[in-house]
């Protein structure tokens, strides 16, 4: 037992302590930590238990009853530090057997070694303020995304011009007639038009700049239009006044109006960079040092503990508003740490429940902006790579040469992404990666992490026993590929017994992709090792979701594929089953693939491609590679098996068959997606929009997750009897 005499902590060293406890509180033993529960929730509602070490030792509460209303469903805040203790497993409850209090007080007054706990009040919270703060800076500077932007508004302004004085001057509009008198039209309508965008600002106060850009320029076309009178425009270009140097072509009152226009744009555009760059820029640099104190007003609620009230926008807030973390605090610091819940009740403020290391939010975490109906969550990623590139000082590079690395790299890397509601231009985003020298390492964090999303979500606890690994395609950085990954995990809601990893391999980028194609062999084995190492981890089960020129990877790789996963319909001892194998928009010469096909289908449980015939990046694949010859045609523009290629497979697969004595069969474990009906968030190229489409990505989820075919699947239906070619069933966009 070590004593801490300065702050009066206790330490836990022994497998089974006991510890004095405040009044109220029931001590428990604990192995390897020492944790005090608090009193029932219906009295107490608890800041969170504080720890030092693996050590809960105190426990701070307040009411909080102001804050209930933007708390979600699933911020359970009585349950905070329950679930899980440092000292066991993710989820473990706490032993139900605890000394009697008069044990507790016999003990304290026979030791001499021990000091009363006494619970701190409130933990320090001016790290996580900042990180929280930066957090909400940056929702309220970009906003969330918006199908029209502000330069469509911009056009829209510019052919409205165009097409009012073109018809002025094709009709001949008698600009004799008395429009003087008319002109509280313009005023009344400019009026209207102020009103609508201030009061649309007020109550959803997202893209507020660009809103008043977008007034200012509509109004620059009604009054430009309006004061418009050909008759009135000098023979030739004058001098500007003040400036002779400058010619005009304008008359006076279309010179005074766009002057108008361009003076009010630049002042908005101004007040832009003061509100949405420089000030988040300084905040994220730390320009502000006690900026929390003179610049926020960060100030403690009386009488209610945890509970703190500040001025978002500083000295230009007209009212205070409130925030409160509630949740595991390291006394030794006095700084969140653990699992806690944070919430503003600010429009951009969210409620996040989730972890906490030293006072900054990491994954997992969920969260909801307090405004809006935006959720987003923070969850982890494994990462394998054998590319050049650095994991961490070159998450986002590219090397224009592809070459592979000698040594694996090994990361767990930090995803956020929006779900639900308003999605945010810089969501997907990999924030951070935890490098470790090995999967030894890198296999548990990420099971663990997999294990506490899902408990915060409400699931069952269950450890993951099965690994999707994501094999990206050509022009794909290390965290382009864990964003792509992180987006489709959190969309689809994978269930808790699936750990999501990416193997990154050299994909270089756009204008190199004879090179990169050309150096696959050089990187062989690095993805079958990766699934040799994650058996030897206790992942019996793995998952292969391959995009575009990755197919070419996973090919060459089917050899050594075969000598570490288990054959179809036999159990090998430290060799796991590859139960799914699925290919998106494939990128591979389609002959070379048919071929491999029996092989493939003889050490996966269901093979299945989803094909789209209107790709464009295979297109521009094939062009690249000879096309219109046969050969150059990519396998994942197929979506005729019956004419091109599914009498091809079947042969081969019974060739297979009569070789290997399986019985198992084509009709079942091969299916082809046709995917041209898709066009819900697909860009023009339609090359890669698996994570983002949630047709496409509900049906993944229960192909990977729940193991069921595409016959099973509820969202197919089956196009010719006898084949298994699938498509959608779906909705085209404009149809209303």
């Amino acid at each position: 037992m070590d004593v801490d005499l300065e702050s009066g902590i206790v330490a836990a060293e022994r497998d089974s302590v006991a510890v004095d406890a405040e009044p109220g509180f029931a001590a428990q033993e604990w192995e390897g930590s020492l944790e005090v529960l608090p009193p029932s929730p219906a009295s107490f509602s608890p800041v969170g238990p504080q720890r030092q070490g693996d050590g809960v030792i105190g426990w701070t509460g307040t009411q909080g009853e102001d804050l209930a209303d933007v708390i979600p469903e699933w911020a359970d805040l009585s349950s905070i530090g329950a679930s899980e203790s440092r000292g066991g497993a993710a989820g473990d409850r706490l032993p139900q057997s605890s000394p009697s209090a008069e044990a507790l007080a016999q003990q304290r007054m026979s030791s001499a070694d021990r000091h009363v706990i006494e619970p701190v009040l409130h933990p320090r919270i001016e790290t996580s303020f900042y990180q929280m703060e930066r957090r909400r800076l940056k929702r309220a500077s970009v906003g969330q995304q918006r199908e029209k932007r502000l330069y469509f508004h911009v056009k829209e302004a510019g052919v409205t011009v165009v097409l009012l004085l073109t018809a002025s001057n094709v009709f001949n509009i008698d600009r004799n007639w008395k429009w003087d008198q008319l002109t509280f039209i313009p005023v009344v309508v400019s009026v209207v038009l102020l009103s609508m965008t201030a009061l649309s600002t007020y109550s959803k106060p997202e893209h507020i700049m660009a809103e008043f850009a977008r007034c200012w320029i509509y109004m620059g076309v009604l009054w430009l239009t309006w004061v418009y009178d050909p008759d009135k425009h000098p023979t030739g270009c004058v001098a500007v006044q003040f400036q002779p140097e400058l010619k005009s072509c304008l008359s006076q009152a279309e010179g005074d109006v766009l002057g108008w226009v361009l003076v009010t744009l630049t002042a908005t555009l101004a007040l832009h960079l003061l509100v949405n760059v420089l000030y988040p820029a300084a905040v994220e640099n730390g320009f502000w040092g006690n900026g929390f104190e003179w610049f926020w007003r960060l100030r403690e609620v009386e009488g209610e503990p945890g509970v703190f009230t500040y001025r978002p926008e500083g000295w230009f807030s007209c009212r205070r508003r409130r925030i409160q973390y509630t949740g595991e605090v390291d006394v030794s610091t006095g700084l969140p740490d653990g699992e806690g819940a944070w919430v503003a009740d600010t429009y951009h403020g969210e409620a996040m429940r989730g972890y906490w290391e030293q006072g900054v939010p990491v994954a997992p975490a969920f969260a909801r902006q307090v405004g809006t109906s935006a959720v987003f969550v923070k969850l982890c990623v494994g990462i394998v790579s054998n590319r050049g590139e650095d994991l961490v000082k070159e998450l986002n590079a590219y090397h224009w040469k592809p070459r592979a690395r000698e040594t694996v790299q090994y990361g767990e890397a930090q995803v956020e992404t929006s779900i639900t509601g308003g999605y945010f231009p810089f969501l997907p985003l990999c924030e951070r990666v935890t490098c470790f020298d090995s999967l030894e390492g890198l296999a548990p964090r990420v099971k663990m992490n997999v294990t506490r999303l899902h408990s915060l979500l409400g699931a069952p606890k269950a450890e993951p026993r099965e690994a999707l690994i994501y094999v990206h395609g050509f022009n794909c950085s290390i965290a382009y590929a864990a964003e792509r990954l992180a987006q489709f995990m959190a969309l689809g809601r994978m269930p808790g017994h699936v750990a999501a990893f990416v193997y990154s391999w050299a994909a270089s980028r756009a204008g190199a992709y004879d090179e990169v194609r050309n150096a696959i062999p050089q990187g062989a084995g690095g993805l079958s090792e990766m699934v040799r190492g994650l058996a030897e981890q206790g992942f019996e089960t793995v998952h292969l979701l391959v995009h575009s020129l990755g197919t070419q990877v996973v090919l060459h790789e089917i050899p050594l594929l075969e000598k570490v996963v288990s054959p179809v319909g036999a159990s090998v001892k430290g060799r796991p089953s590859l139960a799914t194998l699925t290919f998106m928009n494939a990128d591979a010469p389609r002959e070379r693939f048919l071929d491999l096909v029996p092989r493939m289908l003889g050490i996966a449980g269901h093979l299945t491609a989803y094909n789209d015939k209107t790709d464009g990046a295979l297109f521009l694949s094939e062009i690249r590679n000879g096309r219109p010859f046969s050969k150059a045609l990519t396998f994942g523009t197929l979506v005729d098996p019956g004419n091109t290629g599914l009498g091809h497979i079947a042969r081969k697969d019974a060739e297979h068959e009569a070789s290997s004595n399986d019985h198992l069969g084509l009709e079942n474990r091969f299916d082809i997606i046709d995917c041209a009906a898709m066009d819900q968030n697909v860009s023009s190229v339609r090359h890669c929009y698996f994570s983002l489409n949630t047709t496409i990505v509900a049906d993944l989820t229960e192909l990977i997750g729940r193991g069921r075919g595409a016959a099973q699947r509820d969202r197919l239906i089956r196009l010719r009897n006898g084949e298994n070619l699938f498509s959608f069933l779906c909705v085209p966009r404009f149809v209303r």
